[in-house]
């Protein structure tokens, strides 16, 4: 069966004994509390790791607006940007307010950024499972009104997520992550001096 919506929702509904739903539009409680939970639960999990499938990468071109003070130039962040990763070829001090990447060059910024992807078949299938607990410890109160059930699930969301996030780092850049690490303390121990 295809990963979507529905069956994210389904599978984390059964986990507490509740009915399926057809769909997400269809009229009634069930659908009404898997749409109130969903989207926020997703973002919260894809924004809290650098997920492997949620990558994104992006050139920024300067804005003609810029900040009041502090920084000289501002960048627009994709629409789609849940977290700004790594900026590539800029070493300055930057941050994020708002919508906007604050620093101060004049040239265009590449960025990755963690994507906020709705397409639930573009997820890791070991994210899917974290996810699908974390909606089931969600829907353990407002389906049951059950502490019991909702700390149980949280305790299998833990652990599924902890094995979620180790298969992700499997397939990352370990020795570059380190070697970006070891120039930066380099960069920071000669600063300062």
């Amino acid at each position: 069966m295809a990963v979507s919506e529905v069956s994210i929702c389904n599978n984390a509904l059964a986990r507490v004994s509740v009915e399926r739903v057809a769909s997400l539009t269809e009229p009634g409680e069930k659908a009404k509390k898997c749409n109130d939970f969903y989207a926020h639960a997703r973002d919260a999990l894809l924004k809290a790791h650098n997920w492997n499938f949620a990558k994104g990468r992006a050139s920024l071109a300067v804005l003609s607006s810029t900040p009041d003070f502090e920084y000289t130039n501002e960048f627009q962040l994709p629409n789609d940007c849940l977290h700004v990763r790594t900026l590539f070829n800029y070493t300055g001090r930057w941050e994020v307010e708002g919508r906007k990447i604050l620093c101060n060059t004049d040239e265009s910024l590449q960025i990755k950024y963690t994507q906020k992807i709705t397409a639930a078949s573009r997820f890791d299938a070991l994210f899917v499972e974290a996810f699908e607990l974390k909606l089931a410890a969600m829907f353990a109160i407002a389906f049951k009104s059950s502490v019991s059930l909702k700390d149980r699930y949280d305790k299998e969301f833990t652990a599924a997520i902890d094995q979620a996030i180790s298969m992700n780092a499997i397939e990352d850049d370990v020795q570059g992550r380190e070697a970006d690490q070891a120039a930066e303390e380099s960069t920071w121990q000669t600063a300062g001096r």
